[in-house]
């Protein structure tokens, strides 16, 4: 099993700086403030789907991420959680992912974890992620590396796992990142080009595990099967994204004020 935060899609404040994490804020008009609470993804109409309900701590700063599967008629099961940890300024150190324990006890398990390091300026600038079989002894599995450009923002990410490496490098526009050119050294070389909505990305900077250009950009990458549904405070509630060969596979947006 491998963990992954939302595979297609990826929230420090009004810019990503992947320095101390503030409170989770999604950039909105002055005087509304909402934070993400829950997202649900299954397709459409089937009775099988699967939710993650987000909870954050008294500073506001996320405190995990628990997620549940739905198999029809069955009640929810949750099947994993992932806790976060911070230092005493609030920057993250830790996303520890944790599974059920098999022996039929009702206790968490650590799976894998991400852990986090900084320069002298306290921005992320690399990213573990560990094996936790056996806790007292952490196995490295892969390690990102970032650079920033003199905003702060992410502007190249190299990644390394085992003897597979690639390097990406982010152009933006607008608080976007609009262009990803990427170095593989197993597919060789690419370039993905996005568009975006003009509406807040639930996930901007959210960080619970590896990072993602996703989570640079401040608003909602747009694609031509793709539709989104917004409510009146202009933040998105539901993603449609046609799958040919499958249908419809929904995901939705829940809220909480603060």
């Amino acid at each position: 099993m491998r963990f992954t935060f939302m595979t297609w899609l990826g929230i420090l404040a009004l810019m990503v700086s992947f320095s101390a994490c503030q409170d989770h804020r999604i950039p909105q008009a002055p005087g509304s403030k909402f934070r993400i609470k829950k997202v649900t993804v299954g397709y459409e109409n089937a009775t099988d789907y699967s939710y993650s309900i987000y909870t954050y701590m008294s500073t506001g700063l996320l405190a995990s991420v628990d997620q549940y599967t739905v198999k029809g008629n069955s009640a929810a099961v949750q099947n994993s959680k992932t806790v976060m940890t911070y230092d005493g300024q609030g920057k993250i150190l830790k996303a520890e992912m944790q599974l059920l324990s098999s022996n039929g006890a009702a206790q968490w398990v650590p799976f894998q974890n991400y852990t986090y390091e900084y320069d002298k300026n306290g921005i992320i600038t690399q990213i573990k992620r560990y094996d936790l079989a056996n806790p007292a002894s952490p196995v490295l599995i892969d390690q990102h590396l970032l650079e920033y450009n003199v905003a702060r923002l992410p502007i190249k990410q190299s990644y390394t796992i085992g003897t597979h490496q690639w390097v990406e490098q982010y152009t933006y526009s607008g608080g976007n990142v609009v262009k990803v050119d990427r170095n593989d050294n197993l597919s060789g070389l690419s370039t993905l080009v996005f568009q975006y909505d003009d509406k807040p990305n639930p996930f901007y900077g959210l960080i619970t595990g590896p990072p993602s250009y996703t989570i640079f950009s401040a608003n909602n990458i747009i694609t031509p099967n793709q539709i989104y549904t917004y409510d009146s405070n202009g933040l998105l509630i539901k993603g449609t994204l046609a799958v040919s060969g499958f249908g419809n596979y929904i995901t939705k947006f829940e809220y909480e004020p603060y």
